[in-house]
């Protein structure tokens, strides 16, 4: 557990945070792997700019849980790809409100396979993620398996992100909640602008729950 600070102290995290709390096998610490619980409350990332599988893989048990990453201040980070990857492998719920993160605009962001894989056991699943994501410059396989076995699964937010100088979506959605009956409609990411990533595979095994924006390059 990270908890609050003694008084005059500041908990500050390093430039790059990249597997600072995973337990993903190349990775894996005696501690990591036993991590239940975290309380991030406290921990200052505002000068953190790489965020690399920072929590692929977390969580030891059935109610693995992060308290406190809605405070943070992810605005000078870059680079965030397999955040989440394979997060939560044992839980039956997962819920995340990250609504609050502000990402940095005018600079190229990547969250190549930010969700890859999440929650793969859960019943439960909801995350809220009202982003501005004008600077995301790569989003492939951001969603891909993502809780496949869930049947309750909500996803707010997405509908309204800004996708416009976006790289790639390859793969993005492809098996995302493929037991649940979440529907998404991501038609307005195309409305005023052209999208003109690839986007090979983008939602494949989703039999119509996921709208799709109207793409450039078919």
């Amino acid at each position: 557990e990270i908890s609050a600070s003694e008084p005059g102290y500041e908990i500050k995290a390093p430039k790059s945070m990249q597997a600072f709390f995973s337990d993903y096998p190349r990775y894996r610490s005696l501690i990591a792997s036993r991590i239940h619980f975290l309380d991030v409350s406290h921990l200052d990332v505002s000068r953190t700019d790489t965020f690399t599988d920072c929590f692929k893989g977390f969580g030891a048990g059935t109610d693995s849980k992060i308290i406190g990453l809605e405070n943070w201040d992810v605005g000078n980070g870059i680079d965030f790809r397999d955040f989440f990857c394979g997060a939560f492998p044992f839980n039956d719920t997962v819920s995340l409100d990250l609504s609050s993160w502000k990402f940095t605009v005018n600079r190229s962001i990547f969250t190549y396979s930010f969700f890859k894989d999440f929650a793969p056991a859960a019943s439960t699943v909801e995350l809220h993620l009202n982003w501005d994501t004008s600077s995301f410059a790569q989003m492939s396989r951001m969603f891909h398996n993502f809780a496949v076995q869930a049947k309750d699964v909500s996803v707010t937010g997405i509908e309204n992100w800004n996708v416009e100088h976006a790289k790639c979506f390859d793969y993005m959605f492809k098996n995302f909640a493929p037991n649940s009956s979440c529907k998404l409609d991501l038609t307005g990411w195309s409305k005023g602008c052209s999208l003109i990533g690839t986007h090979r595979k983008f939602a494949d095994g989703n039999f119509f729950r996921i709208k799709e924006p109207v793409w450039e390059n078919h």
